[in-house]
């Protein structure tokens, strides 16, 4: 098989399995927060993985998708997915698919979305590193990190939200 046709389709693959996430992730946020002005996703970045000997991919590509949380022109903080964190190639269905370890049947599962409590908790920790500064390039302060609040009765309309979104599915190479 050619490698650059392999190369596109894996990133084919990429790109409709993050259009998931983006699509997922921001719909909740939109729905159960309050105080954001914009979600801007930074496209998809891979750090492609090569063997000298066994070609490339042997260990599987690295694959991440940014995400800007802005509550405000200047302030913003940073959340983070890779595609193995959430997402696994389902062979049967022949494309990645959300899935979970279940105890009782002692394998993997598909699920229907991301765990919603991991992006409350990833949230909730990515705005207190912003307000304290411990996040390269992201910006906060403390009144405007006080902005974003959980909603107390979920919206189920986002057609409604002020909240400018910008979804991203360009596929750019990490470099380190």
């Amino acid at each position: 098989m050619n490698k650059t046709v392999e190369k596109n389709s894996d990133e084919k693959l990429y790109q409709d399995a993050f259009t998931q996430i983006q699509k997922d992730v921001t719909e909740y946020l939109v729905k159960n927060y309050q105080g954001i002005e914009k979600i801007a996703w930074q496209g998809i970045g891979i750090e492609y993985r090569n063997s000298d000997i066994y070609g490339p991919s042997l260990l599987g590509n690295y694959v991440d998708s940014d995400v800007r949380i802005y509550v405000s022109k200047d302030n913003y903080f940073t959340m983070n997915f890779t595609l193995n964190g959430q997402m696994s190639f389902d062979d049967e269905q022949g494309k990645y698919a959300y899935r979970e370890w279940d105890e009782a049947l002692e394998d993997y599962v598909v699920r229907n979305s991301i765990k919603f409590e991991e992006v409350d908790s990833r949230l909730n920790t990515e705005l207190v590193n912003a307000i304290k500064g411990k996040n390269i390039g992201d910006k906060m302060d403390q009144s405007a990190g006080e902005k974003i609040k959980k909603s107390p009765i979920e919206d189920s309309n986002t057609e409604d939200s002020k909240t400018k979104i910008v979804y991203n599915l360009q596929i750019k190479e990490l470099r380190y």
